[in-house]
């Protein structure tokens, strides 16, 4: 793509100059081979009942027919937006790319293999325009197969309770990480783009984590979202590879822990009340990618039916 510049550390992009209107919400949609089920994606942005939007459609040098596909849709309809890159960023640079590449007051990424409900932009749209200081809103999915068979139903079990501080939100979504419902909810744009989007091992729980310190994620009711499980499909690349477009780069959880820590110094800086709890954060960070963090699960589990103990404990908004 034109104005695409690449190095090790840093991805520059020019703005896809065929997005000529400023929607309500813009779908990210990173793709990479994902030509089998693309287009099954695409038809239900298409068939939304929310139209006010436009879904931005970021190929990461794709090897099979994604490029077909993406372009043959967008040929189709003036809300879709094809973008091709001509190497491959991986995916954590693509999923930046697909936030900095668009401007609008809602934004999600979309997965290039997972399928929404026709209401999911409505819905979403409706419970992030009345709650206005909600960081994002997310929803409860649904597993399917390749051939769009559930599988099973599934809620947001590592989302913080919704009436506690700050700070307990966050040492809960740090604590379970492994649950990320919300990355496949929408976010309100203004605060999504104080957020640096770290490239790390698991930069999406370093995002949430960042999301809520700034205002709670609100849970919709329903299955609004379907994710393909493709863990028995065969894949020529390994996570790592597929999150920094590089083979041979060796797993180091040291750099995610980095940037848990940066993006809590910058919304709770040095000095600040809130800073007393870094040491805490540290902690429970270590105990995460050891494995440990089966005691901090209960003590926030016990915390969570004491709402009046939650608060006093660790503060009400805002974090700092």
């Amino acid at each position: 793509m034109d104005g695409c510049c690449v190095s090790a550390d840093v991805v520059t992009t020019a703005r896809p100059a065929p997005v000529a209107r400023h929607p309500l919400v813009v779908l990210g949609v990173p793709a990479y081979n994902e030509g089998r089920f693309l287009e099954r994606t695409l038809r239900s942005i298409q068939a939304q009942s929310h139209g006010d939007f436009v879904a931005l459609v970021s190929d990461n040098a794709s090897t099979d027919d994604t490029e077909r596909v993406g372009r043959e849709v967008a040929r189709q309809d003036p809300r879709f937006v094809f973008v091709r890159h001509p190497v491959n960023l991986g995916a954590n640079d693509n999923f930046i790319f697909l936030r900095d590449a668009s401007e609008s007051p809602f934004f999600a990424w979309i997965g290039g293999h997972d399928t929404l409900h026709q209401d999911y932009v409505a819905r979403h749209v409706d419970c992030l325009q009345r709650h206005p200081t909600a960081c994002g809103s997310f929803t409860y999915f649904q597993v399917i197969d390749e051939l769009d068979a559930v599988l099973k139903n599934e809620g947001p079990e590592g989302v913080a309770p919704a009436d506690c501080g700050a700070m307990y939100r966050y040492l809960w979504t740090v604590t379970m990480g492994e649950e990320l419902a919300p990355m496949h909810g929408m976010f309100r744009r203004r605060m999504l783009e104080r957020i640096p989007l770290r490239r790390c091992l698991a930069g999406d729980h370093v995002l949430i984590a960042s999301c809520v310190m700034q205002g709670k994620l609100k849970a919709l009711p329903g299955h609004l979202y379907r994710i393909r499980n493709l863990d028995r499909a065969p894949r020529a690349q390994t996570r790592l590879e597929r999150i920094t477009g590089r083979s041979g780069t060796p797993i180091d959880f040291q750099s995610t822990v980095e940037g848990y820590l940066a993006n809590f110094d910058l919304f709770v800086p040095p000095g600040s009340p809130g800073a007393v709890w870094r040491p805490l954060v540290r902690r429970v960070l270590r105990d995460r990618f050891s494995g440990r963090t089966v005691r901090w699960t209960k003590l926030l589990r016990s915390l969570a039916k004491r709402a009046d103990r939650v608060r006093t404990l660790l503060g009400g908004d805002p974090l700092r």
